[in-house]
């Protein structure tokens, strides 16, 4: 990750997004809490609440050139009918 502070966050969104954004993150925090990573990706798995406050905060990342490509979350596991590793990135 690049040394983009949540500061930077604050002075480059705008309001809008800003207040959104703040708003999804406490909740991304909320859904997360204590989960480890076996319940985070199958919390993360279409349809569900944690799925769209990824993907709403993705989006309003991807509005802004200098978040464009960061990830911010990501969750991983090794699938039992394969033995390959999957990942999910936001």
């Amino acid at each position: 990750m690049s040394g983009i502070t949540y500061d930077d966050i604050k002075r480059l969104f705008s309001k809008e997004d800003l207040t959104r954004y703040n708003l999804l993150c406490g909740e991304f925090v909320n859904l997360t809490n204590n989960k480890g990573n076996v319940e985070l990706w199958n919390m993360a798995q279409y349809p569900s609440r944690l799925r769209t406050v990824l993907d709403e905060i993705h989006m309003i990342r991807q509005r802004y050139d200098f978040l464009k490509n960061e990830v911010f979350f990501r969750v991983w596991r090794l699938n039992p009918s394969n033995n390959q590793y999957e990942e999910m990135c936001w």
